[in-house]
């Protein structure tokens, strides 16, 4: 397994550095790894932009959401997100419901 996760770490090593500092395919192991320690990813700018919104959101077509009886596609779960009012149905009940502000993303897992 280590010798496994030392190939992987020479091999990113070797993709960034030849694409950040010209071709390392003479370099030896041990100069590889010496770069690998002084790589630091804080050198990138980290993103500080918040978006608001729902990561794990279930349509119809998910069997984990239709066996509660959630009955919006995803069209109507869109439509939710930025700020529409939509028809939520549940087994015998409907309701009209919208958000007071749209949301800025939307993930939509139907599994």
């Amino acid at each position: 397994m280590r010798h496994l996760v030392t190939s992987t770490l020479l091999a990113a090593v070797t993709s960034m550095q030849s694409s950040a500092q010209g071709d390392t395919s003479g370099a030896s192991a041990d100069d590889l790894l010496a770069r690998a320690a002084n790589y630091s990813v804080r050198s990138e700018p980290i993103p500080r932009k918040l978006l608001w919104g729902d990561t794990h959101l279930h349509t119809k077509f998910s069997f984990d959401a239709g066996m509660i009886g959630n009955r919006l596609g995803p069209d109507e779960a869109y439509q939710f997100a930025r700020g529409d009012t939509v028809t939520a149905r549940w087994v015998f009940q409907r309701d009209y419901v919208n958000l007071s502000t749209s949301w800025q993303c939307l993930i939509m897992l139907n599994r």
